[in-house]
């Protein structure tokens, strides 16, 4: 019975989604209400763009849109899906249970290589079972993080968000667990794993850790062709050590773009360095973050 009414939960979602119900006072209050009373618990299989895959039903990050729309930040994934090609070779770090991954793998065909990196043991189960599970052979799983040096680090892991661990402990708010991942950087992984070919997109979400796994890219940024999609937030970029301004500062020197993702308006806006840290930081407390396409 609750899943089918949760079932009926999501179908009347959809149908007045473009309606503007939701502004009427408390609604949207209350249907949150219901999703979290009758929404399914722990690991499930779902429908996910053309995918069954296993995602964690109690994530706070991912599962809710995930549950509700078959889909996760809709207007980014347009967009991913416009810009890959058949034939391209794309990196995913921060791979999570898959989602980016199983897309890229989808678009660029049997001739493309999705390079996959999730150090954290849960989620980098659920990426291997999805690969597993949708028969997908041109995705490489790999479980280890990246930075700007080779090594070991602590990695920190959130108990709400399973989408969230960070090799800073500063970046996440409901601290679980503290494990020890190996560390290795983009341009040495590709020496050894893509020596004729380069890659076409990056596609990076790891808490923070953005500017050291720039930072040791430093013969991938080159790539004239290259066009990357990355969380900026200041404040977990700080927590590790990158100076926020000075990083997008670099970008910049590198002969990037940088445009800001727009989910609410469905555009991609291009950032002039001082309105886009303004606009995180006018977020959260001073915590707020964007989702930006950088291209040459």
């Amino acid at each position: 019975m609750k899943r089918i009414l949760f079932t009926l939960l999501i179908f009347i979602r959809k149908i007045f989604s473009h309606t503007g119900v939701g502004k009427i006072p408390g609604l949207v209050r209350l249907y949150n209400k219901f999703f979290l009373t009758l929404k399914p618990a722990g690991e499930i299989l779902t429908r996910v763009q053309n995918f069954d895959v296993f995602i964690n039903a109690d994530d706070v990050g991912m599962s809710q849109q995930l549950l509700e729309r078959g889909t996760y930040e809709e207007y980014e994934t347009e967009i991913i899906n416009n810009v890959l090609k058949p034939g391209m070779n794309v990196v995913n770090v921060g791979a999570n249970f898959g989602y980016y991954a199983l897309l890229a793998a989808s678009r660029i065909g049997s001739t493309g290589k999705v390079h996959a990196f999730e150090p954290e043991p849960y989620n980098f189960n659920l990426l291997t079972k999805n690969i597993k599970q949708n028969k997908i052979e041109n995705i490489v799983a790999n479980n280890f993080a990246l930075g700007a040096t080779k090594g070991k680090l602590s990695l920190f892991t959130d108990s709400k968000n399973v989408g969230n661990p960070s090799l800073s402990k500063l970046n996440v708010p409901n601290l679980k667990d503290e494990i020890i991942v190996a560390v290795t950087t983009l341009d040495d992984y590709f020496i050894t794993n893509l020596k004729d070919a380069s890659i076409g997109v990056i596609h990076m979400d790891v808490q923070g850790s953005e500017g050291l796994v720039l930072e040791g890219a430093k013969n991938i940024l080159k790539n004239p062709n290259l066009i990357i999609f990355m969380e900026f937030w200041p404040f977990g970029l700080s927590n590790m050590g990158t100076e926020p301004r000075v990083f997008l500062q670099n970008l910049k020197k590198d002969g990037f773009l940088i445009y800001v993702i727009d989910e609410a308006t469905k555009s991609l806006n291009n950032c002039n360095i001082d309105d886009l840290i303004k606009l995180c930081t006018q977020k959260k407390n001073g915590r707020g973050f964007a989702n930006i396409l950088l291209k040459k």
